[in-house]
């Protein structure tokens, strides 16, 4: 009889639910043979790149097959559950698909997690720190997954148009801010002088002035077309409070 090992990571308890050997787990999921045999016994740490190497093979969760971060491993559904061999069965006959499938569900549950990250914050008296820690992951995965964000906000907001007003004295003490707006200076309209006090008015599409920045505000018109294009998803009041 085989002997048992003394440690009985998450992952060993995905690999038996598929019932298939190490070095056919292995080679399903796409990690060299004695690599995956350290991972499952616990003696090499589990990168992340092989965490998802797995899901995407058996459908299990990354965070749940490393030993560090949990004692159980997970299958990916919206019902929680440990993995067993129904899971590696059910995985099988969707496969990969089902992720595909379910995109909206995962930034259902990514923008859920989000909130409560955000409220336990409040809560905490850390939102700030939360705030700006946040704002950095969000434009490093932008980076890392080479999203181009600014071009992405012009096309969502090509329609959207912003009002502006000021006064011909704040525009013509104010070269930069004149030329981003377009102002073109007059002393007379229709034979009368133009006072510094009058004021000048323009409509500048809204993807012209917005950049993106995680840390800033987001456009109105922006939020407005992602709840439309999202529609499961509905800030509670503490996330609502002052915007309109």
């Amino acid at each position: 009889m085989a002997k048992q090992p003394k440690t009985v990571t998450p992952l060993r308890q995905v690999r038996l639910a598929t019932k298939l050997s190490q070095k056919e787990f292995a080679d399903l999921v796409g990690i060299k043979y004695h690599l995956y045999e350290s991972l499952e016994l616990g003696r090499a740490t589990l990168k992340r790149e092989h965490a998802e190497k797995i899901q995407r093979a058996t459908g299990a969760l990354p965070d749940s097959i490393d030993p560090k971060r949990s004692d159980r491993a997970m299958f990916f559904s919206k019902t929680v559950k440990p993995y067993s061999e129904q899971s590696w069965l059910d995985w099988k006959k969707a496969g990969r698909a089902s992720i595909e499938r379910n995109i909206c569900d995962f930034a259902q549950d990514l923008i859920g997690w989000t909130q409560l990250v955000c409220l336990v914050a409040i809560q905490s008296g850390k939102f700030w720190d939360v705030h700006v820690l946040m704002a950095k992951a969000l434009n490093d995965c932008a980076v890392q997954c080479g999203l181009n964000m600014q071009r992405a906000l012009s096309r969502e907001l090509r329609y959207a148009r912003q009002q502006l007003s000021f006064t011909y004295g704040e525009l013509r003490a104010n070269p930069t801010l004149a030329q981003s707006v377009g102002f073109k200076n007059k002393s007379h309209i229709k034979g009368r002088i133009i006072a510094n006090g009058n004021v000048w008015k323009t409509s500048v599409p809204l993807g012209d002035l917005i950049r993106w920045d995680p840390r800033s505000a987001m456009p109105m018109a922006l939020l407005h077309k992602l709840a439309r294009a999202f529609p499961w998803h509905k800030a509670g009041p503490c996330f609502t409070k002052g915007r309109r």
